[in-house]
């Protein structure tokens, strides 16, 4: 379950993480990390212009990227702040790339621990 939480919510908590966080970037998406001893569990935000496409598809992406969070947060570092930013580029692809993608990407960002 993906609860509030687990969310960034304010703006000031995003900005803290724009400004203060360690960045990654892969084709598809960049992303934030930020380590905050502030909270007990990691949280996520998500950040989706108006140039990625129509509400429609920067919902889609935001529903997938909160799933692959919530999917995978047995696996996450604790008391980290994450903040995803999907390209573009990313908005026809299948689920599949995507994911493979993000999990790659947090790997990388020593965010996740995958076995």
């Amino acid at each position: 379950m993906f609860r509030s939480d687990q969310r960034i919510r304010a703006r000031a908590e995003f900005q803290r993480v724009q400004t203060k966080g360690k960045v990654f970037y892969s084709r598809y998406f960049t992303v934030i990390i930020y380590a905050n001893p502030e909270v007990a569990l990691s949280r996520l935000g998500i950040i989706t212009s108006r140039r990625y496409g129509q509400a429609t598809d920067r919902s889609r992406i935001r529903r997938f990227i909160r799933e692959t969070f919530r999917v995978h947060q047995h696996e996450l570092l604790s008391t980290q702040d994450i903040l995803v930013i999907p390209k573009p580029n990313a908005k026809n692809l299948k689920y599949d790339i995507l994911r493979n993608d993000l999990l790659k990407l947090w790997e990388k960002a020593d965010f996740l621990k995958i076995r």
